[in-house]
């Protein structure tokens, strides 16, 4: 069963439409987290080269940054947050909508009915995932075209590690990992 509406989101700086999709009993957004602000208003760091990255990452500092640090990727994939931005208490979703749990996301992926072909499931049901990449904790990036990697707010036992899911291009399973705040994923949020 799919549903898919149009939810007005209103920022501080801008008003925008976020397209959701409902699969199961949740309600997703169907593209991926494209925000430079918390939900009180307040500028996330946008980081502009590796070690820019590093330094936010060692301060423990939320930021962000495009694929290749390219505006023209931001378009098209949105933007890679790190963990520290993930799990600020100053809210990185927009009103009305969360940072999924790592159960949230089984919930998602069981409700697909078959997990050995989630991936496919996901895109008939208008998920719209893209392989846009990922940004390593160094600095790099790394695996455009190839994997996408969303955050789950599930802290791995308080060590600044968080389960998080991702899709391979020659995978059909929705896989998890646990990875360090210091990696830049995307992020997909979920309807209170």
């Amino acid at each position: 069963m799919k549903n898919i509406s149009l939810i007005l989101m209103i920022s501080f700086s801008c008003i925008s439409f976020a397209q959701t999709v409902t699969i199961g009993t949740q309600t997703w957004m169907s593209e991926d987290l494209d925000v430079s602000t918390f939900r009180n208003g307040e500028t996330i760091l946008q980081v502009k080269t590796d070690e820019e990255w590093q330094l936010a990452n060692e301060q423990g500092k939320p930021a962000w940054c495009y694929y290749l640090n390219k505006k023209s990727n931001g378009k098209k994939y949105g933007k890679l947050y790190n963990g520290y931005a993930v799990s600020d208490s100053r809210g990185l979703a927009p009103e009305g909508f969360h940072i999924p749990s790592d159960k949230e996301w089984s919930q998602l992926i069981q409700s697909t009915q078959d997990t050995l072909k989630s991936k496919t499931l996901l895109n008939e049901l208008n998920f719209n995932f893209l392989l846009g990449g990922y940004r390593y904790d160094g600095g790099r990036f790394n695996d455009k075209n190839k994997v996408c990697f969303w955050w789950s707010n599930t802290e791995y036992y308080k060590s600044k590690n968080a389960y998080v899911r991702f899709i391979e291009v020659n995978s059909e399973e929705v896989k998890m990992e646990i990875l360090g705040y210091d990696w830049g994923f995307y992020v997909r949020c979920l309807r209170d």
